[in-house]
């Protein structure tokens, strides 16, 4: 009943006393009860220790329980199969064709977290494994060739989350490495050698990252910064708008780390444990939440409609338009609303993050959509959707519509699966 992963702030006084402490090689198990075993397998303290009970709240989201592409639209639902919908002319579907869907279709694949890029789609199996179909042109699926795949293939990595755009893909794996496969056509990657096709070891390491066509952040696992790319609006928080084709750091907080980094198009967000949220770059639509539309090349804090955004838990970002989440589970958004992506009913910017809705625990955005699980365990969205693949909706709502479909996790309360782990 347990699955093999690398776990953090998992102790007790059996185990540790450090929370930020990472035991490697372990395995995490459930009984009946619901009491969760840490077992460690590291030589010197091997054995079981109990690490407490694990309670599965009815409607709790995951980053990875759901995911959109450009076109195409990915979940887990409730048996761990991952479905799929949408436009697929690459594959991405993993279906083994390359027919449009307007209805979700089971892949058959059983997978912990799913992910989108552009074309192509990506899935963490239970043992870490990661598995990749879609478009491949610049080697992005780490499959070592450039061949379209219209079913999910092993990478022969494993990864604990999956970071991809139109070229490259970024994968952080157990143990905190960062490790990309593609292309971004800039020189970005200085470390890889020719053969960009296969996932190489980048010789970082991060917590999360994010990637956009011509650049990369990440927050190391100390709680710092850091982008490199291009910089033509000043996305890399340097104060210019020089390009960086190295790793540089961004600014530094008192008393407080950063825990998520995201980025848009052109444009840059940090959400610090504190709950404040920081962005820089390009801000036409008002996506950096500063109640204006100028560029700004440093990082500055975000503000919502009663001031200073504060009381943040998680924040998404699509290509031009950004999502949060508070720790009250009310649902917050900024940024351009060309489709109603917004959620707000109509399809005006909006420069300060405004309210949406409520009772949310989960939300993802790509490109100029976005969908949320709420606490019920309903999945809605709204944007645009050519191809039904705004989760199966054929309309493009300019307010969150209820999808009808329910993604993994929104099972009976008390349920308990260590693969949903």
């Amino acid at each position: 009943m347990g699955r093999n992963f690398t776990g953090s702030g998992l102790v007790d006084g059996n185990i540790g006393t450090d929370p930020n402490a990472v035991y490697n090689s372990g395995q995490l198990f459930v009984n009946s009860s619901g009491v969760a075993f840490w077992k460690l397998n590291d030589g010197t303290n091997d054995g079981w220790y109990e690490v407490g009970l694990l309670k599965f709240v009815k409607g709790k989201g995951y980053e990875g329980s759901i995911a959109m592409g450009q076109s195409h639209a990915a979940i887990i639902k409730a048996d761990g199969h991952v479905w799929t919908v949408g436009y697929n002319a690459s594959g991405q579907l993993g279906i083994g064709t390359t027919v449009n869907q307007t209805v979700f279709q089971d892949t058959g694949v059983v997978a912990h977290s799913v992910y989108c890029g552009d074309l192509n789609t990506m899935a963490i199996k239970a043992d870490g494994s990661l598995w990749c179909t879609g478009y491949n042109a610049t080697g992005q699926l780490g499959l070592d060739c450039t061949i379209p795949k219209t079913t999910f293939q092993n990478t022969g990595v494993t990864a604990s989350s999956v970071y991809a755009t139109d070229r490259y893909t970024a994968i952080i794996r157990p143990d905190n490495s960062l490790w990309v496969s593609g292309d971004n056509g800039i020189g970005m990657f200085a470390f890889a050698s020719a053969n960009h096709s296969i996932f190489q070891d980048s010789g970082l390491f991060a917590i999360s990252a994010s990637v956009a066509p011509t650049f990369m952040a990440l927050v190391k696992p100390d709680g710092t910064v850091w982008a490199f790319g291009q910089n033509a609006y000043g996305q890399l928080g340097q104060g210019d708008t020089v390009a960086y084709l190295n790793p540089t750091q961004l600014s530094t907080w008192i008393g407080a780390v950063a825990t998520k980094v995201v980025c848009g198009d052109y444009s840059t967000h940090v959400l610090l444990n504190d709950g404040r949220v920081f962005a820089c770059g390009y801000n036409l639509h008002g996506q950096l939440g500063l109640g204006t539309t100028a560029d700004y090349w440093g990082l500055i804090q975000s503000s919502d409609t009663t001031g200073a955004l504060t009381g943040v838990a998680s924040i998404e970002c699509g290509r031009d338009h950004v999502a949060v989440t508070k720790t009250d589970g009310s649902l917050w958004m900024c940024g351009d609303n060309m489709y109603g992506q917004l959620g707000l009913g109509n399809t005006i910017d909006q420069s300060k993050f405004q309210p949406v809705g409520v009772n949310v625990s989960y939300v993802n955005c790509y490109n100029t959509k976005t969908a949320v699980i709420k606490t019920d365990g309903t999945l809605w969205a709204a944007g645009y959707s050519g191809h039904s693949d705004l989760m199966g909706i054929s309309t493009s709502p300019t307010s969150l519509t209820n999808s009808g479909e329910v993604p993994k996790f929104s099972v009976d309360t008390n349920t308990l699966d260590p693969n949903l782990l």
